[in-house]
Order: C-alpha cells, then structure tokens, then sequence
C-alpha cells in the first residue's frame, strides 16, 4: 500500500490489492462542493465514508455511509460492523473517500481499522497512515480506538520494576 498526496481537499489514496481504492481528506465547505463533486468524478469515487457527528447525506450520485464517531462515542461491535461494510464495497471494486472534519485524527483511525479489516497487521497499517499524515500527532492516541474497533488489543504495559535495596 502507498499513500500519496493528492490535493487539497484530498490529503491522500491508499491503493489496496482488493480492487478499490481508498482516498482520504477532510469536510469540503459548501462553496467548495462543486470542485469535490468533480474530483470525485477524476477519482471514480461512488462512495463516502463519514465519520462526522453529523451526516451530510448523499452528494448527487455519490453515496454516504455515515458512522458517526466522537470523543465521546462509546465503540463497539457495530463499528467493525460497518467497517466490514465499507470493505465489502472495497471488494466489490468501488473506490471510497473518507473523511472527518479536518481529515485527521477520526480519519486516521477509521483507515486503520479498514485497513485492519482488510487484513492488514497492525503495525503496516499505522505505518501506512503515519505515511499519509506526518503531521498527525494525535494517531498514536488513535491507536487504541482502532484496536478497539477491530477487536485487537495492545497488550497492557509493563508493571514497573522493583528497585532492589543497596
């Protein structure tokens, strides 16, 4: 998998051996609805997948698939769900555009959970987003949301070691 820059709105693709594609970025305002409509055109992409508070509905002929995640969205069983969801489009083929308000944290923890999904380890898909967004200092903090999600589990840390008495 490879992470590119492709524009503005578009901070990045994934490609994927499952036969769509994965494109990223953050919300579009409204006056800049028209130039996303077209770049989704330029990039085949059918599908977005949200993961705002709120939905924005489908755009034209694209369709959205809205999961709403929040700091305070408890996550579960229905977001691996979904996600197995949005990977099935994947392998269907259809090319998707995920995004989050600013196209971040809450994005970068649902590309690793559809990467994750898509049987991706761990560590390559983290990898694979910390790629696409050297700035995100807040996917670490992320990472737990998405072992959550996916069902895997960081092992808890270390106890502390005794110091022994001199």
């Amino acid at each position: 998998m490879i992470a590119t820059e492709t524009g503005p709105l578009f901070k990045g693709e994934i490609k994927t051996d499952c036969g769509g594609k994965i494109f990223f970025g953050r919300m579009w305002a409204d006056e800049e609805t028209g130039e996303f409509v077209r770049e989704c055109g330029d990039r085949d992409i059918s599908i977005i997948f949200s993961v705002m508070e709120s939905s924005h509905g489908n755009i034209g002929d694209i369709k959205e698939m809205w999961y709403p995640v929040s700091s305070t969205t408890e996550q579960s069983e229905k977001f691996t769900q979904f996600t197995r969801t949005v990977v099935a489009e994947l392998k269907a083929g259809k090319n998707i555009f995920v995004h989050c308000l600013f196209g971040w944290s809450r994005t970068s923890h649902a590309l690793v959970a559809l990467m994750i999904e898509l049987g991706i380890n761990k560590e390559q898909a983290e990898a694979t987003v910390m790629e696409a967004y050297p700035v995100s200092t807040t996917l670490n903090i992320k990472m737990d949301s998405a072992n959550a999600l996916t069902g895997h589990k960081t092992p808890p840390p270390s106890p502390p070691r005794k110091r022994s008495a001199a």
